[in-house]
């Protein structure tokens, strides 16, 4: 008996009877906070090579059905993301690449990212129900699960003790071994289990914090698997794999993050979600929504539309310096170095630069990878103003984005050693 047989003895063992659950989180370095960190467990170029097989260990193999609903969820899940985002390639001579296979346990699961065999196994009729193959795609671009992020206590209450006992994993959750690019808490990701899955019979075993199901006021959300992608899982994959975003999803998603953001002021700020009249809620979250910007702007701040926090932003002009220190100087006062998300943001606080005869540094950089701009929370820069169609340059050593004071503030990428003013901003 080969080592591989034993070890998928081993497995099947260990999860005997365990069904329609996806155990794609083993490989703790890979998984964690929701999406795989690391760079060179992506889809290089964004290209997934694959192939149906035989199992070697069970001999089952696809039908023909079974083969054009995966092909057609593939193609639906490129449609969603754009052009030239993910492309998904049959090629039954490809090695390294994914594999389809089905296995003697009666189970969706997918592997998560580009492992050493990446693979993907739909034994169950539930894979291709309900919406479950979308979902093992999702884990196979590199997604795990919304509701293993560390902050999931803040938005579900999970009833452990009406977990199935082979659930448990699956809901266990991660430290940072991998990142939510600053993205909200998605209740409409395909990566998020539907409220029931893995519950013992029929029981509802995890449920919406009232504040977030209020200002949600969608009665279908969690029931099952979403039939497309949400914003922000367009959001996050365009930001992994260094897609363009339409600007219609940008506003879907923007809209979706003020929502939980202000919703989530609103937790801090009550003492008891239970007390809440459901009969007032679309009007009140609302209302809310719509005066924070006007309570921001009363008191001079700017309203951050990912965050929905007020920010004060403040122009270093006493000393000169570079990337690293004008940081370090934004840091000792609370904040970080400036980030923009919309050209409403740009244009409230660009009239702090009247008067200054100096490049000003923000906070993005592409230091980790050549093109890919990201601030310094590690959010990708999605709003940009660069100076002309020619930047931002293709130079491993301009990296830092700086506004520019001869030319309307327009922002081009420069190195990042070169002293000069700065712009910080700091929630208040």
């Amino acid at each position: 008996m080969t080592k591989e047989k034993i070890l998928f003895l081993l497995f099947f063992i260990n999860f005997a009877g365990a069904t329609n659950l996806d155990y794609d989180e083993t490989d703790e370095y890979l998984t964690g906070f929701n999406f795989i960190r690391k760079s060179n467990k992506l889809w290089k170029d964004g290209t997934i090579p694959y192939k149906f097989r035989d199992d070697r260990y069970s001999g089952r193999s696809y039908s023909e059905e079974e083969k054009a609903m995966v092909r057609k969820q593939m193609g639906e899940m490129e449609t969603q993301l754009g052009p030239g985002c993910i492309n998904f390639v049959e090629d039954e001579n490809c090695t390294n690449c994914l594999h389809f296979v089905k296995r003697f346990i009666d189970r969706c699961e997918a592997t998560i990212g580009n492992t050493t065999e990446p693979y993907m196994n739909l034994e169950s009729p539930e894979c291709f129900e309900d919406n479950g193959l979308f979902h093992e795609l999702g884990h196979v671009l590199g997604m795990a699960h919304e509701h293993i992020r560390d902050d999931r206590d803040e938005y579900v209450d999970l009833d452990e003790d009406l977990l199935e006992p082979y659930a448990k994993i699956a809901f266990r959750k991660k430290p940072m071994f991998g990142q939510t690019y600053q993205a909200p808490y998605d209740f409409k990701s395909i990566m998020h289990y539907p409220l029931k899955k893995g519950c013992v019979g029929n029981s509802t075993c995890m449920k919406i914090k009232t504040t977030y199901s209020l200002a949600l006021n969608e009665s279908n959300i969690l029931k099952k698997y979403p039939v497309k992608l949400s914003p922000t899982d367009i959001y996050k994959i365009s930001a992994a794999y260094n897609c363009s975003i339409d600007h219609t999803v940008v506003a879907e998603y923007v809209q979706y993050a003020v929502k939980i953001a202000v919703s989530k002021n609103n937790v801090k700020d009550c003492t008891s979600t239970n007390t809440i009249d459901t009969s007032t809620a679309e009007s009140s979250t609302t209302a809310t929504t719509t005066n924070k910007p006007t309570v921001c702007a009363a008191k001079g701040y700017t309203i951050h539309i990912n965050t929905g926090t007020c920010y004060t932003f403040k122009v270093l002009t006493d000393v000169k310096r570079n990337w690293t220190d004008s940081r370090a100087e934004c840091q000792k006062a609370g904040g970080d170095l400036a980030k923009f998300s919309s050209s409403e943001e740009w244009q409230s606080v660009k009239g702090l630069l009247n008067g200054v005869n100096e490049h000003v540094y923000l906070g993005g950089r592409d230091v980790q990878q050549e093109g890919t701009w990201l601030w310094t929370d590690g959010s990708p820069v999605l709003f940009t103003v660069w100076w002309d169609t020619n930047y931002p340059r293709v130079n491993k050593n301009w990296n830092c984005i700086s506004a520019h004071y001869t030319d309307s503030w327009k922002w081009f990428d420069s190195e990042c050693y070169f002293n000069r003013y700065a712009m910080c901003m700091i929630p208040v």
